[in-house]
């Protein structure tokens, strides 16, 4: 069995800022970032073995610092990186949250196969932050779906853990969105919203399933 502990990386300038980051890489960890990803790592068990990481450099900064609490050495794996979002990318919050769609956006259910509409009446922001997942054929316009983004994170895991089966204690350094997409349909966390800066998600990696453990949370 491998024992998974997949983190959030620390805060960014954008994330202070209420922008909307996606897979731009402009940006590291600020300083809050900073004392996040020490927080986290100070709550970490000190055995792992190994951290992998998103290769973004918000992900990087955040490895390095776990990575002086366990000594882990850190590989970057592709798969990990945040949603790529198409045009929500440096948006604001704000904006995000009032999206509306002329045409509607028609996108398939994910479990029932009917047509679902994004128009007045539900916002872009409602069909990302639902956990059901009838809503992992979402995707932000011309962005990657929900389903797209768990099914890599998934792969890059296996690949990772079929490649090197000497690892059994292993840190996931990824982001928000992705994390979010990767939890959808585990009942326990059917009111998970988004994954902060300071919370840590514990999985079994049993029989290539992913197997929930433990949900912590560290406010600031």
């Amino acid at each position: 069995m491998v024992k998974l502990f997949i983190v959030r990386h620390g805060e960014t300038e954008l994330n202070g800022r209420g922008i909307i980051q996606c897979q731009v890489d402009t940006y590291s960890i600020n300083e809050n970032g900073k004392t996040d990803a020490h927080y986290v790592g100070q709550n970490l068990p000190k055995d792992i073995e190994i951290i992998i990481s998103s290769p973004l450099k918000r992900a990087v900064a955040t490895a390095s610092i776990i990575s002086t609490y366990n000594n882990a050495p850190i590989m970057l794996v592709d798969g990990l990186e945040e949603m790529y979002g198409g045009n929500i990318n440096t948006m604001t919050i704000s904006e995000f949250g009032a999206m509306k769609f002329n045409p509607p956006l028609i996108y398939k259910g994910y479990v029932s196969g009917k047509d679902f509409v994004v128009g007045e009446g539900q916002t872009i922001r409602d069909c990302m932050f639902l956990n059901d997942l009838e809503y992992q054929n979402f995707s932000y316009p011309d962005g990657e779906s929900k389903a797209q983004a768990k099914a890599r994170f998934e792969k890059a895991i296996l690949d990772f853990v079929k490649k090197y089966p000497q690892y059994e204690k292993i840190i996931v350094v990824s982001h928000g969105f992705t994390i979010k997409s990767f939890v959808a349909g585990i009942p326990e966390l059917s009111d998970f919203k988004m994954m902060r800066h300071r919370e840590i998600l514990e999985f079994n990696l049993e029989n290539n399933k992913f197997i929930f453990e433990n949900y912590k949370k560290f406010e600031r």
